[in-house]
């Protein structure tokens, strides 16, 4: 037995109560007012996720309900200025088309803005959608439902813009003047949309849609279907999917309920098969590891993938090619009797930085994420994940390489604007901006320019966790230029260079367990090697759908983390030593504690 894996053991008996586990979110939703009515019958009704509404009905009709809060919009939204606006990304499936859509608009105003002059205008994929009036009656607190042309939102990436256009006087003013204000909700601003299925057409070659949806913004709810209750072949299969669509939906929340021969009545699903194992109403010749594409018989607008194989082993090999992607897949059935899965080392977790090389901002985020527009531009940010035992010595930690671009004219008082980093909501320091000096004064006159700055910072090793994000909020101050001289650039944008780097050069691995922060903030120590290859997880004799669904939302969470699947983990009933041997064991369910090794 290795050192590794009795350090694991011990932090095995903390985790006992796993199977009490809901399916995986973010964070518990707060309460939100209902979005319909009682739900009609062949109708599933749910909130999943961080607030969102969902409805599904069997005319292949869906309603949903989304909050800006829902939208990844975290906080209340705070236009200011002559021209304040604010974006929101928002997608539709590629297998539906809006039948119906408003925008629920809750919001407050400065009561100085002059009416006749003042707007918030609505825009859909840069069409305007309305443009409401700001009387000072209701400046503290308007409520309107705008109705959306469906037309305007297409299948994939959508943007909603809200644009204030204030003044407060007809004659010379400040563009940044402190009355010029819009408060927009972001907890009861939403859209309601409506969207109707298109008729299901079995098809690999789209894989992993439908089952899963790049542009779809809600939580994925997947059914797992097992003909009984799964053995241990069937749930190492499924823990291959549940890795693998885990990973796809990552921060959108996921959970996998679980049916025991019983098909999802409505929507799609994920179906395990062997000849022995089949589920009622599927039963269908199996000659190898393979998978196919049905419609859901309790469903027209649903289908069906099928994860077959002769054997368990079979059946393993064909859920880890799906996970992979393996190959071109085309037309309803595909074939994976030549795949073989790849064997991945400690430390191979394809979304983990090394620590052997210089990573620029630009492969962790969309460059586009990393430019603001206007004043404030807002929050820039870059996400990325480490390995949850790096440990720095004797380097206080990693280092940023920074470069940032902004603008600079006669307007920006440079004294008073600042560049701020945060790492995971801590202050790390503040960027310095350049001063404009006498050569660009003379070469640009009184325009407006731009500069470019470098500087490092210290990511400190106390505030680096398995999931991490650094943070870059512009302070940018107009110059006070006097009375009716205010002047701003028609267009402001500052900007993190994707060519910014972050380095975790001279990382080492070391950690104390056991620690159970290092397994809620990354799977540690079990996702050391990404494929599970030296986990073993014991579930109960009689583990039923409760305890099954614990374990694949467990298994969603550890490929969320490493962007791998679980294909190598072993699964157990009881501490057998010649299959537990040189592992690190997980136990799920209080029922299970008992065949735990000691």
């Amino acid at each position: 037995m290795t050192r590794s894996a009795r350090i694991a053991r011990l932090a095995a008996a903390a985790l006992l109560l796993i199977a009490t586990v809901a399916p995986a979110q973010a964070q518990a939703p707060e309460a939100t007012p209902a979005v319909r009515p009682a739900s009609p019958a062949g109708a599933d009704s749910l909130a999943v996720g961080d607030g969102f509404q969902v409805q599904r009905q069997a005319n292949g009709r869906r309603q949903v309900r989304a909050r800006l809060r829902d939208l990844r919009i975290a906080d209340a939204v705070r236009l200011a200025g002559v021209q304040g606006e604010i974006g929101v990304p928002f997608g539709a499936r590629a297998d539906e088309v809006l039948s119906a859509a408003s925008l629920t608009l809750d919001f407050a105003y400065s009561p100085a803005l002059l009416p006749d002059l003042s707007s918030l205008t609505v825009i859909i994929n840069g069409e305007v959608v309305r443009s409401v009036p700001l009387p000072r009656q209701t400046a503290d607190g308007l409520r309107l439902d705008i109705p959306i042309e469906p037309a305007l939102v297409t299948p994939g990436d959508n943007r909603l813009n809200l644009r204030l256009i204030g003044h407060y006087t007809r004659d010379c003013e400040d563009p940044l003047h402190n009355s010029l204000w819009a408060n927009i909700s972001n907890s009861r601003t939403y859209l309601d949309l409506t969207f109707q299925k298109l008729a299901a057409v079995p098809d690999l070659s789209r894989f992993p849609a439908p089952f899963f949806d790049a542009h779809d913004d809600t939580p994925l709810r997947l059914p797992f279907v097992f003909a009984g209750a799964p053995g241990d072949g069937e749930l190492q299969a499924a823990a291959a999917m549940a890795g693998a669509f885990g990973g796809w939906a990552s921060y959108r929340g996921f959970s996998f309920p679980v049916g025991l021969n019983a098909l999802p009545e409505l929507g799609d699903g994920v179906v395990f098969m062997t000849p022995d194992r089949m589920v009622a109403g599927l039963e269908r010749p199996i000659t190898g590891p393979s998978a196919s594409v049905v419609v859901n018989p309790n469903d027209p607008f649903g289908l069906l993938l099928l994860v077959m194989g002769t054997n368990a082993a079979e059946l393993r090999r064909a859920a880890a090619a799906l996970a992979y992607g393996e190959g071109v897949m085309e037309g309803a059935q595909a074939d994976f009797s030549s795949f073989e899965p790849p064997v991945l080392g400690a430390y191979e977790a394809p979304r983990w930085l090394g620590a052997n090389r210089v990573v620029p901002l630009g492969e962790l985020t969309d460059p586009r994420e990393l430019v603001g527009q206007g004043l404030p531009p807002g929050r820039l940010s870059s996400s990325f994940r480490l390995a949850p035992d790096l440990f720095f010595w004797p380097r206080e930690g990693g280092r940023l390489n920074a470069r940032y671009r902004y603008p600079r004219g006669e307007w920006l008082d440079a004294d008073r604007s600042r560049l701020d980093l945060s790492l995971n909501g801590q202050y790390l320091r503040t960027l310095p901006l350049a001063k404009r000096g006498w050569f660009d004064r003379v070469t640009q006159g009184a325009g407006s320019g731009s500069a470019e700055s470098r500087a490092t910072a210290v990511l400190p090793s106390y505030a680096l966790f398995g999931q991490n994000r650094l943070d870059f909020f512009y302070d940018l101050q107009p110059a006070d230029t006097g009375a009716c001289t205010g002047r701003l650039p028609n267009e402001v944008q500052a900007s993190i260079l994707p060519t910014s780097t972050v380095d975790f050069r001279g990382g080492r691995h070391a950690a104390l367990l056991p620690d159970l922060s290092l397994f809620a903030g990354g799977g540690f120590p079990f996702t050391r090697t990404p494929d599970l290859g030296e986990t073993a997880v014991i579930m109960p004799a009689n583990a039923g759908a409760a305890e099954t669904e614990a374990f694949l939302n467990l298994m969603g969470q550890f490929g969320d983390a490493t962007g791998a699947p679980a294909t190598r983990v072993t699964v157990a009933r009881t501490a057998q030593p010649d299959r537990l041997a040189g592992k690190d064991v997980l136990v799920i369910g209080a029922a299970a504690a008992a065949a735990a090794p000691e």
